[in-house]
């Protein structure tokens, strides 16, 4: 739930998914990082979806039909425009709304230590075989 975020000075947040198991030692509240608990039953699956409840919370990065209509801004779209959302950084329509995702071993994660922010983890971009 959005209340139970770690949030940084400029109210940007960090989750980490995995097993218990695979949970980095840096993983924690402490660090800036919200840790979820994968279970024992995903195989890496995660939906993100926008929810617009009602028109007043609307404003002009809302994304909603007027804004990312569906021919632009989906995959199967006549007009798939990939720079709207489909890209792994915050230079679409989003800006700094749009989720950035990383995928990384452990390892690499505890790499970084303690006292790291969202800007000190890796660029990761999807291509064939690595997640997309």
């Amino acid at each position: 739930m959005d209340d139970e975020l770690v949030l940084d000075q400029e109210r940007n947040y960090l989750i980490v998914y995995s097993r218990s198991e695979d949970r980095p030692h840096n993983a924690t509240p402490e660090n800036g990082v919200t840790w979820v608990n994968w279970g024992q039953t995903c195989t890496q699956a995660l939906t993100l979806r926008w929810i617009s409840v009602v028109p007043d919370w609307a404003f002009a990065l809302s994304p909603h039909e007027q804004n990312l209509p569906w021919a632009k801004s989906t995959w199967s779209g006549t007009q798939h425009d990939p720079s709207l959302i489909g890209q792994n950084h915050p230079k679409g329509f989003l800006k700094a709304y749009h989720p950035v995702k990383h995928y990384m071993k452990k390892t690499d994660f505890e790499a970084l230590g303690n006292g790291f922010g969202r800007k000190d983890l890796p660029a990761w971009i999807a291509r064939e075989g690595n997640g997309l």
